[in-house]
């Protein structure tokens, strides 16, 4: 099934709410290895996707990095390694 941006929007919003562990509306990049390593993601690829989401190149990434991130996984139809975020499509 193919999920609309809309849907991957929602997606990172519940992703995004689980990986900020502290609430602190950021999730830095301990919180995001630690919950894709929960996710039995390997530590390579979890570094990978930050770097493919921290478009402003710090140490947290936003909600607003999460959505980006989700829409344009939605807008590629290719599952890369956002996949291991958004789920399958």
């Amino acid at each position: 099934m193919t999920l609309s941006a809309e849907q991957m929007r929602v997606t990172a919003a519940k992703v995004f709410d689980e990986a900020d562990t502290d609430k602190d509306g950021t999730v830095s990049v301990e919180e995001f290895l630690i919950y894709l390593q929960g996710k039995g993601v390997d530590m390579h690829t979890a570094q990978n996707l930050f770097l493919q989401m921290n478009f402003q190149r710090d140490t947290l990434l936003t909600r607003t990095e999460f959505d980006l991130a989700a829409t344009r996984y939605a807008d590629t139809g290719q599952p890369g390694e956002a996949s291991v975020l958004f789920g399958e499509r």
